[in-house]
């Protein structure tokens, strides 16, 4: 259960880390891999994509934020529009680019490329961040293992390749994630809190799955405070005051976009209740919420939706699991299966690892100072909050609202996911009686592997699709 908190690369107090030149590489072809993967494919040929799209196309061709109730944005075979949500951080960014290309020019695959930018651009800054968690928690080898496995798997890939809010929510997380770790170490001051509000701003205008996260940092902000045990009345003052500017700068930072959806839709600020009235009322029939033969309709228990039943000849979990790691198109592009064996098998070597850490932890618990130990228990409760916050949203999804067993719905807990993996397998690699020269090459044979099944994937999968 590390975290370096007294390591000298952990320690750098500003928001940005110093990159090395292998860093710089790697973000620099992250990029160019994402880049290449966003301009292969038409419009629609990712979930949801299209209905997405319609919303950062009336951005740009009207310069209003849309109604949810126009026809024009509205999707004929669901019967509603993602603009009844408040979350246009996302069409806002890819208008934006929209607008830049339009300059140059108005041919329609070149704007549909400017509207998938942005999810180029995050999935780089997800790296970057990766980079800045792993050093500041695990050291340099650490970081690379943490920052190519998020940044590798084919799923992530895929979603930095088109129109969608996932992404967006992903960056939300590291960033999140990144001011946790800064605080854990250098405690709680105005840059640390001032990233944790950019963080809370662009989860909240994303994706509800990720709001596990918002949670988790209200927790943490004041756990972490009370730890520090301030024995003068002003260093309490002090921080109240700083908990109620990150309070302001996130409120100023969202509170438009809801207190918008409230007045336009009676004071449904969440957008879910207007949303589930026009798909009643404009989906095509058997698309209808009424209508959806789901398990909770059906009369099935959540256990007989997570098996393989009669509803379902194969598990949930195995679906979810099969998208998580990768599937393209309307998830009807999978991978060979020996990618998925390969995946299967490094998350069991992962959670094994992380068992032994945490064996180990608790075995020298009471060698830790008091003031630490509660701190890291309070790091790794909200680490808890945001994997498990969207699996639950998932399964409870699939099981009463609509059956779709996908992966994606789960990426917001993947900064935690890798996390976790991360100190399992570096435990894994302690363990080892090895010297420190073959661990590293070890290593390194690893991270190519796991680089060159995503560049195998891009040449002989994605791109033929």
């Amino acid at each position: 259960m590390c975290l370096k908190k007294n390591d000298r690369t952990a320690r750098n107090t500003s928001i940005g880390l110093k990159l090395e030149k292998g860093e710089i590489f790697y973000i620099l072809f992250c990029f160019l891999l994402y880049f290449i993967w966003s301009i292969a494919k038409e419009l629609n040929y990712a979930p949801d994509e299209e209905m997405r799209y319609l919303i950062p196309e009336y951005i740009f061709h009207t310069g209003q934020l849309p109604d949810g109730r126009l026809p024009e944005i509205r999707n004929d075979l669901w019967g509603f529009s993602y603009a009844f949500y408040p979350n246009f951080l996302g069409p806002l960014l890819s208008a934006a680019c929209m607008k830049v290309v339009s300059l140059f020019t108005m041919d329609s695959s070149m704007l549909v490329i400017a509207a998938r930018f942005p999810s180029v651009l995050c999935g780089t800054a997800i790296v970057f961040f990766a980079f800045g968690i792993g050093k500041r928690a695990f050291g340099k080898r650490g970081a690379w293992i943490y920052t190519v496995l998020l940044s590798m798997i084919p799923q992530f890939v895929f979603l930095t390749s088109y129109v969608n809010n996932d992404i967006i929510c992903i960056l939300g997380s590291v960033v999140i994630l990144f001011s946790w770790v800064s605080a854990f170490g250098d405690r709680w001051n105005i840059k640390n809190g001032l990233l944790l509000a950019v963080g809370i701003i662009i989860i909240a205008l994303s994706y509800y799955n990720g709001y596990g996260w918002i949670l988790a940092s209200m927790i943490l902000f004041v756990g972490f405070w009370l730890c520090e045990e301030y024995k003068e009345k002003k260093e309490h003052l002090r921080m109240m005051k700083f908990g109620l500017l990150i309070s302001v700068v996130v409120l100023v930072g969202i509170g438009y976009f809801f207190i918008r959806n409230a007045v336009l839709y009676d004071g449904d600020f969440l957008g879910m209740e207007i949303l589930n009235e026009y798909s009643e009322k404009y989906a095509d029939p058997e698309w209808k919420p009424s209508a959806r033969n789901t398990p909770k309709n059906l009369g099935l228990s959540v256990f007989e939706m997570l098996l393989p039943t009669s509803f379902s000849h194969t598990s949930w979990i195995i679906k979810v699991f099969d998208t998580f790691v990768g599937a393209f198109g309307y998830a009807n592009v999978f991978l060979p299966n020996w990618i998925y064996g390969l995946y299967g098998i490094l998350f069991v070597v992962m959670f094994m690892g992380v068992l032994g850490n945490l064996r180990d932890w608790v075995k020298m618990r009471k060698e830790v100072r008091n003031k630490t130990r509660k701190k890291t228990l309070l790091f790794y409760g909200g680490m808890i909050i945001s994997f498990l916050t969207p699996i639950i949203l998932c399964i409870y999804y699939s099981y009463a609202v609509d059956y779709q067993p996908q992966g994606r719905y789960c990426y917001p807990m993947i900064a935690a996911f890798f996390w976790f993996g991360t100190q399992g397998l570096l435990w894994l690699l302690k363990k080892m009686k090895l010297s420190e020269s073959f661990k590293t090459i070890i290593t390194v044979l690893f991270l190519v592997i796991v680089v060159s099944v995503t560049l195998f994937v891009t040449w002989k999968i994605y791109l033929p699709s």
